[in-house]
């Protein structure tokens, strides 16, 4: 889960500083509340993978990493 994001940019950035050459993300909830969408975009994450159970609206687009963006895996 992914709420505001905070632990999740950290420890990108812990990767990163430890020699990771790129980060990606995988969540099952992205709920991104709060400051989420500016925490991921001024983040190392190259990517982040989110699956549909949560409506996300406008998010999609508001989130400016910069690999793929913000992709949305669909759950059936």
């Amino acid at each position: 889960m992914a709420d505001t994001c905070g632990t999740l940019v950290k420890a990108a950035a812990v990767l990163k500083e430890n020699g990771a050459k790129s980060v990606l993300a995988l969540v099952t909830h992205g709920i991104l509340s709060g400051s989420a969408i500016e925490t991921l975009n001024s983040s190392v994450l190259e990517a982040l993978v989110v699956t549909n159970t949560v409506p996300l609206g406008n998010k999609v687009e508001r989130v400016c990493v910069p690999g793929p963006a913000l992709t949305v895996w669909a759950m059936c």
